[in-house]
């Protein structure tokens, strides 16, 4: 099973297969070079994220524009109803027969394209999210815990199955984006802000995210040290560190030492590091209760293709060119929302 790890590029880099020791980091690295990026990047929730579980927990929370993590094909064990384990190999690959030989050829990269793929109706992104974030007069939220239509075997599954595969879209990386930052006092001008976009022509935003004062808080007095490596390493240098910590703290441990103590010193000397927010940001964040952040894009968009069709982005930026100034006209217009509302934004 240690064997299991890396990715395999399919269809040009406009999809994959993912293996269980396959991290976010690694498909970053392995697609920027191709103009591509992987479903969720890092810096979401944590360092370190492997595909799979993305998959298996429907990961993706604040993307609105592809939605939760979602796949129809993988490759993954389960228990039938006579008690035995089975292997299903939902990939669209032809890995062989047994077992042991369709691990080992998942493993090589040795496998091709299964004869019935071109009539498979299976798919590898979630296609019905951009039309239900839509639906404002809907008696559910879009996405919730358990959503029945992001269960599908190994998508969502939470550990009740043993996933060995995943096959994914990649998605042309976004080379113009911006962010506009939004707070109040009034939680229905937001909400009165989320429906008037959503009814609008304007194409769905690539990411937003509601925040609470106290989380503006906390990061200016406890995150500095974390805000800063996020902003200056990489990934792997992150990671790198995290380990070393733990090293330390296992060490601190053993000789009967508060192992706690980097975090301790790290948030003592936070206190000289550079704030965690830009000036630009910093007044406006901690003067109001509650944050909108919406990051727009130009170029690809889920609305229109939500990656079904494997080679309908490789032009993404020569598409949806305006959408940026298409969101500054809108937030541009008088409105009652946008009155109780202080807005800041920058371009990434």
């Amino acid at each position: 099973m240690q064997l299991l790890a890396g990715v395999h590029l399919l269809n040009e880099a406009a999809e994959l297969v993912a293996l269980p020791a396959a991290t976010l980091q690694q498909l970053e690295s392995t697609l920027a070079p191709l103009g591509r990026e992987p479903h969720s990047v890092l810096g979401s929730s944590c360092v370190g994220a492997s595909v799979i579980g993305g998959i298996c927990n429907s990961s993706g929370g604040m993307l609105v524009q592809r939605g939760p993590a979602y796949t129809e094909m993988a490759l993954f064990a389960r228990r039938n109803t006579s008690g035995a384990f089975e292997l299903i190999n939902h990939l669209g690959l032809d890995l062989g027969t047994q077992p042991e030989e369709m691990l080992e050829n998942l493993q090589a990269g040795t496998f091709s394209e299964a004869l019935d793929s071109k009539s498979n109706s299976k798919v590898c992104t979630n296609h019905h999210y951009q039309h239900k974030v839509r639906d404002c007069e809907a008696e559910t939220p879009a996405r919730f815990n358990n959503d029945p239509n992001g269960l599908y075997e190994a998508s969502g599954s939470a550990g009740k199955v043993i996933v060995f595969a995943v096959r994914v879209a990649t998605f042309a990386k976004l080379k113009h984006e911006q962010t506009f930052y939004f707070s109040t006092n009034d939680t229905d001008t937001l909400s009165t802000l989320r429906k008037q976009w959503l009814k609008s022509e304007l194409k769905l935003p690539v990411l937003a995210e509601y925040m609470h004062k106290d989380y503006n808080d906390i990061t200016m007095h406890y995150g500095r040290d974390t805000c800063l490596s996020m902003r200056k390493l990489s990934a792997s240098k992150i990671g790198a560190l995290y380990r070393l910590q733990a090293k330390i703290g296992y060490y601190l441990d053993k000789w009967h030492l508060p192992k706690t103590l980097p975090d301790r010193i790290l948030q003592m000397t936070s206190r000289f590091m550079p704030p965690s927010l830009p000036a630009t940001l910093t007044a406006q964040a901690l003067s109001y209760k509650y944050h909108l952040i919406i990051k727009v894009a130009d170029g690809f968009d889920n609305d229109s293709d939500n990656g079904t069709n494997k080679n309908s982005d490789k032009d993404s930026n020569k598409n949806d060119g305006n959408n940026i100034a298409a969101a500054q006209n809108f937030f541009a217009k008088p409105s009652k929302a946008l009155s109780r509302c202080a807005a800041c934004m920058y371009t990434a």
